[in-house]
């Protein structure tokens, strides 16, 4: 995986463990460099609430909306702050 793949994975596990707030999470790290993959960039996720799997992709959100409260739904971007 390219160091822009795993910027983005790096910056969505921040996003989903809270660690981009001030505030402490309860929520252990997680690492979603197993889960997502190049393909994903740019898309629409919903992951299972353990993260371990996707569970459906798509290019808007309203292409996964029949998901809607099946899991975690994350917008798999690139974010430059965390290079």
């Amino acid at each position: 995986m390219s160091q822009f793949g795993l910027t983005i994975l790096k910056s969505i596990a921040r996003f989903a463990t809270g660690t981009t707030h001030k505030k402490e999470s309860n929520m252990a790290p997680v690492d979603l460099t197993k889960v997502l993959k190049e393909e994903h960039e740019g898309k629409w996720v919903v992951l299972t609430e353990d993260y371990k799997k996707v569970i459906a992709v798509g290019d808007s959100v309203d292409e996964i909306a029949k998901y809607n409260g099946k899991g975690v739904f994350l917008k798999v971007t690139f974010d430059p702050i965390f290079l």
